[in-house]
């Protein structure tokens, strides 16, 4: 199987809400390579730079950048992790659209979050915070500047 390309595909945007503040899911898991990008929101259409896998622990690059087209094995996981660097003026849905071949047929996979789309929200002037899990229950933790989807 070879995956052809990938594309944004912004499916709302909303101005800014007035009030509030932001909070993301810490992030879990491990042991499975991942295809970074660098995406920005705020351009029309989205554009995105592919990035080397680096390693969470450590901080080594683990593999070079791979760009469209490539080639994946039916039995090994895909995991994009899209890096918004530049978010749209407001608050914007968007799925993300890949294309692909395998035996000679092509066709499409949007990716979204289980029916429905993504979400980012220019949160600059807003407080965040991510979950995380602990020991002792979920805990709210401040975060940086830093807006990162996976």
């Amino acid at each position: 199987m070879s995956v052809l390309g990938m594309h944004i595909n912004i499916t709302a945007r909303r101005p800014k809400p007035g009030t509030g503040i932001t909070v993301s899911r810490g992030e879990c898991g491990g042991g499975v390579s991942k295809r970074r990008f660098d995406v920005n929101l705020a351009a029309t259409p989205p554009t995105f730079v592919a990035k080397p896998a680096v390693d969470d622990f450590t901080g080594q690059v683990t593999s070079p950048t791979v760009d469209f087209p490539y080639k994946i094995s039916l039995t090994d996981p895909e995991v994009f992790e899209l890096d918004v660097t530049k978010a749209c003026a407001g608050d914007c849905t968007f799925t993300v659209v890949l294309d692909w071949v395998a035996d000679g047929k092509k066709g499409t996979s949007v990716l979204d979050n289980h029916g429905h789309s993504f979400r980012s929200i220019n949160a600059s002037s807003r407080p965040r915070y991510r979950l995380d899990p602990g020991l002792d229950g979920m805990k709210l933790q401040p975060l940086s500047l830093t807006l990162k989807l996976l």
